[in-house]
């Protein structure tokens, strides 16, 4: 009765609702690190992810609540300077502003930074926009001495003023002020710096990046070696503290799996995939934790600022920074974080060489092939592979930058302050992270097994390796290992599960380990990994790229083989050949056909002053 009860109460409140449409819309909107996303979780109750890093948020995310008989839409939009887009995120806000002029746009800024901030807030006002300030930091802001008056404040902008205090914020609805349009950027600063001295504004920091520890970390010395050394650090705690205090009671829950396992079936499908999972959850927690607490603090920006110079000679600029540390924990994770870089190119480049870094999926692989080659400081070896994986991952970049060329980035960044790491915020992070990777995992690991399991006992996998198999067999593997290859272009971590039930020194030499491990750290994405490319650049740019990818994998691992390998050097010579031979024949085809198209006059060059495809001012889209 009482369910009954609720449920027909709550149809009830339901249907009134949407009799009296009482609705209401807030946009959240401001520069990169002013705290949108927190603010969004609190008004809406929401779970959206928040750093200390611009581009955390690049797509627009939604919650919608229900409160005294009304509803409350809350849209969190990606951070931006001005409502001049110079990025894919810019763009998604800027786009989803000017379509829903309608709706409240709650500017959040930044109290220690207005000067900064309030740019963004004069041309809404200029577009007629109706604005709610709401100013965030506030503790920071008047514990350091900050001072402003914030009657006068609202006077002179004409808009309402809210101060942030979490869950107990209550939003006013702004005014649509009709403030006259200014000529040019000159003159909103200069508007900007009579508003503030007219309430008595007085900021206490200078500028974020200019403190004493500021000094140490952006220091052209010391920054790089403090970046290995927080580095070795990681891979410390990751692969010698955390397994040695996992290893025991791991050891115990593998034991009782193993008792369990009698069954084929459950042994191959459930029992291994658990035994895979849980034997590198540790690290995979430990790799997330260590990435968050670096996002939180505000660590990343002095990172990009630190390799910007570096990254330029690999075609890359400083912001590729962020989405190559999290591609450590998942390149699928990491892939979308790529979206706030502006130049197509170097979005492009960055995006495609992140399934190159040893992720989490990775990992599994890496310690079963290392551990059978040897079982002496198998820390130290796991981290020589990290860093040759990122040297590699580099040389891929260089041969894409013959392709996709850009001009150097001239990065402009405005530093986030420095802060202690709420470790709330960071393990609500982990989870949400762990929560998408595992169920991932999880599903992919399972659905792969059981279609594997079926295929091998009606004797069909073979029909599925017989290209796979005639490639790679010059490398010494089996068709057990090439299986395994072929069910990892789903997930990584299936290569691990698929070779975990037998003895590797019986399917392969020494020589054949070696190798294998190389083409599976390198030799296509994931699924889930190729799909993000697909909606990002396209089918036909995601493809070429893939391919590019498995050629340059399938070469490296003949020229290691030269080396490994020299008996078969002929074997190997005639392997590289062809793969050039191919690509040889493709660009003489394109070639070609954009002959063949300028002599009918059907070839059409792009116009450089305003190119649809990339938005840019020069274009490399011809």
């Amino acid at each position: 009765m009482k369910i009954a009860g609720f449920l027909s109460s709550k149809k009830k409140k339901t249907k009134q609702i949407e009799n009296n449409k009482l609705q209401k819309n807030y946009i959240l909107c401001g520069n990169a690190n002013t705290g949108k996303s927190t603010v969004f979780n609190a008004l809406a109750h929401a779970n959206a992810h928040i750093g200390n890093w611009l581009g955390v948020t690049v797509d627009v995310e939604t919650k919608t609540c229900i409160r005294n008989d009304a509803i409350y839409n809350y849209f969190d939009l990606p951070g931006t300077a001005s409502l001049e887009a110079t990025s894919i995120d810019e763009q998604n806000a800027v786009n989803f502003l000017k379509e829903h002029k309608d709706f409240l746009v709650v500017n959040v800024c930044d109290l220690n930074n207005l000067r900064r901030n309030l740019y963004l807030t004069l041309e809404l006002l200029e577009q007629g926009f109706k604005v709610t300030l709401l100013l965030n930091f506030k503790k920071s802001f008047f514990k350091l001495g900050g001072k402003v008056n914030l009657e006068k404040l609202s006077k002179e902008l004409g808009i309402p003023i809210v101060l942030f205090n979490g869950k107990k914020t209550q939003l006013i609805e702004g005014n649509s002020v009709h403030m006259h349009s200014f000529s040019c950027a000159h003159d909103r600063h200069k508007k900007i710096d009579e508003i503030l001295k007219n309430c008595d504004y007085v900021t206490p920091h200078k500028a974020y990046g200019t403190n004493k520890l500021d000094k140490f970390l952006l220091n052209k010395f010391f920054a790089i070696p403090c970046f290995f050394l927080t580095m070795a650090v990681i891979f410390f705690l990751t692969f010698v503290l955390v397994s040695k205090l996992f290893e025991v009671p791991l050891g115990y829950v593998f034991s009782w799996l193993d008792k369990g396992s009698a069954n084929g079936f459950y042994q191959l499908v459930i029992f291994e995939s658990l035994k895979i999972i849980l034997n590198f959850l540790p690290q995979i927690i430990t790799i997330l934790l260590c990435i968050n607490i670096l996002e939180n603090s505000g660590y990343i920006s002095r990172l990009a600022f630190t390799f910007e110079d570096i990254f330029e000679k690999f075609g890359l600029n400083g912001k590729s920074i962020f989405p190559i540390l999290m591609s450590l924990g998942c390149a699928s994770i990491a892939t979308p974080f790529s979206k706030g870089i502006a130049d197509k190119n170097i979005r492009l480049k960055t995006a495609s060489i992140l399934s190159l870094f040893p992720c989490s999926a990775k990992l599994p692989i890496i310690v079963l092939f290392l551990s059978t080659l040897t079982k002496t400081y198998l820390a130290f070896y796991i981290s020589l592979i990290y860093a040759a994986c990122i040297i590699i991952a580099l040389a891929f970049c260089l041969l894409l930058n013959r392709k996709y060329k850009s001009e150097p980035s001239n990065l402009i960044l405005e530093f986030p302050a420095l802060r202690f790491v709420s470790f709330k915020q960071v393990l609500k992070n982990i989870f949400d992270s762990l929560k998408s990777l595992i169920s991932r995992i999880l599903f992919v690991i399972v659905v792969v097994n059981v279609i594997l399991f079926c295929l091998t006992k009606l004797n069909l996998i073979t029909f599925l390796t017989i290209i796979p198999f005639a490639l790679l067999s010059i490398f010494g593997f089996n068709l057990e290992a090439v299986s395994a290859l072929v069910s990892g272009i789903v997930g990584k971590e299936l290569i691990a599960t698929g070779l975990s039930n037998v003895v590797l020194t019986q399917i392969f030499t020494p020589a054949a380990l070696i190798l294998f491990l190389i083409f599976a750290l390198f030799y296509t994405p994931c699924f889930s990994t190729t799909g993000l490319l697909v909606e990002q650049f396209g089918a036909k740019q995601t493809f070429k790229i893939l391919g590019f990818q498995f050629a340059f994998s399938y070469v490296l691992t003949c020229l290691v083989a030269l080396i490994l390998m020299p008996k078969q050097f002929v074997s190997f010579l005639i392997a590289i050949t062809v793969v050039a031979s191919i690509f040889v024949l493709i660009k003489l085809i394109s070639l070609l056909k954009l002959n063949k198209m300028s002599k009918n006059g059907t070839l059409k060059l792009c116009n450089q002053n305003s190119c649809k495809k990339c938005n840019h001012n020069s274009c490399n889209n011809r």
